[in-house]
């Protein structure tokens, strides 16, 4: 299950991406990882870093494809993506939603350049529309404040902070949720050199979870 953004540092490799554990598995699975592999610091961050695979910056990411050919990527999950509105928004009954539906409402995106909201325009452009977005944040936590608020909605990966009873998530249609699924790989550079503690993080979370 993926439930979070996040950063994991470990000894000797830098992952920054989606976490592939809830919190109660997060430990027995760095357990079952490599002795030289354990865990130093976690935090909550959002993600558009595969260019940092180059300049060595980071060792691995966990995020949507990256469009560079100097990058090595591994499918690992589909992201389910859902319509985040305050509680008291005319869409907030609805059981789901379409693209369509959604038309003009002015959404928070995490900025121009992230992979997410290209991904998002993308899927607008499919159906012949043109997404709103009004705001733009550096990571889905700081997504719930502006929306509780009544200052925008959302399309997103649901983090906990944005489960509240402030906020409404909506599932899309079928149709849509099959469009906006947004496809999460774990990538690194092809001619970086991977030391062995690197190398063998990323075989062992391939191993867990690559489909």
């Amino acid at each position: 299950m993926f439930q979070q953004i996040a950063v994991l540092q470990t000894q000797g490799v830098v992952l920054r991406g989606i976490v592939v554990v809830v919190v109660r598995q997060r430990e027995n699975v760095i357990g079952k990882a490599p002795q030289r592999v354990q865990a130093l610091a976690f935090r909550q961050h959002i993600v558009s870093d595969a260019h940092k695979l180059m300049d060595g910056s980071l060792d691995l990411v966990v995020s949507g494809k990256s469009q560079s050919s100097e990058v090595h990527s591994r499918y690992l999950f589909t992201q389910e993506l859902k319509f985040v509105v305050p509680a008291d928004h005319p869409l907030a009954g609805r059981e789901e939603v379409s693209l369509a539906d959604i038309g003009s409402e002015g959404l928070i995106s995490l900025g121009e350049s992230s992979n997410i909201t290209g991904h998002i325009a993308r899927c607008f452009e499919e159906r012949g529309l043109q997404p709103n977005f009004v705001r733009h944040v550096a990571e889905c936590s700081a997504m719930g404040a502006f929306i509780s608020s009544n200052m925008a909605t959302a399309i997103a990966p649901i983090v906990p902070s944005l489960s509240s009873n402030s906020v409404r998530v909506i599932p899309f249609t079928e149709e849509d949720r099959q469009l906006l699924g947004r496809k999460i790989y774990l990538q690194w550079g092809k001619n970086k050199y991977l030391p062995p503690p690197v190398k063998a993080f990323r075989d062992f979370i391939i191993d867990e979870f690559a489909e």
